[in-house]
């Protein structure tokens, strides 16, 4: 259960020190002794007293944050915490937490996306037209996004391609629109 709830916390966006301090309560619950660390693409387990652990290595793909998984994954470490379900049900919760799809629609995301650039666009200083540039190369982003993160070798590149393709689209909507401060 610690295995498969790190993995999960970690695959969803929980903070390393967060991650490491709920695995940690969850083996002293269960009287034993742990120690975790946390890197952007591993989570190293640890069980057993010092000079007689065994270790683990999890590699973890780093996924996007998941609010509503995470939410999810609290209620289910509380559940094992408080002994109203057994670790093996925890488990059971996990991995239908880490099956379960997103029930974002995919129009909705890519709307979100735009949104949220004319929304930083206004509050860095820009006027309609950078607020309208934003938006469209924000939608943009996020067809992007939805693309890429369908294949997980292209997903770790999104973050460099998305920003590159953002600035030259910036500039080419220069070219059409006229006085926009492509620095927003």
């Amino acid at each position: 259960f610690v295995m498969d709830v790190g993995r999960a916390l970690h695959e969803y966006g929980a903070p390393s020190f967060r991650l490491e301090e709920w695995l940690e309560l969850l083996v002293a619950k269960f009287g034993q002794e742990g120690n975790f660390f946390c890197t952007p693409t591993a989570l190293f387990v640890a069980f057993g007293p010092q000079g007689r652990q065994r270790t683990s290595l999890i590699r973890v793909v780093p996924g996007e944050v998941n609010l509503r998984k995470l939410v999810e994954l609290d209620l289910v470490l509380n559940a094992v915490f408080y002994d109203k379900i057994t670790p093996l049900e925890g488990s059971a919760e996990v991995a239908r937490i880490r099956g379960r799809k997103s029930r974002i629609p995919r129009g909705l995301s890519m709307v979100c996306h735009g949104l949220a650039c004319a929304c930083a666009a206004r509050f860095f200083g820009g006027g309609p037209r950078e607020i309208l540039v934003s938006g469209a190369i924000g939608m943009f982003i996020g067809v992007l996004a939805r693309l890429m993160n369908a294949r997980t070798s292209m997903a770790r590149v999104f973050e460099p391609v998305a920003a590159m393709l953002g600035t030259i689209l910036v500039h080419v909507a220069r070219t059409f629109v006229g006085d926009l401060d492509t620095s927003i």
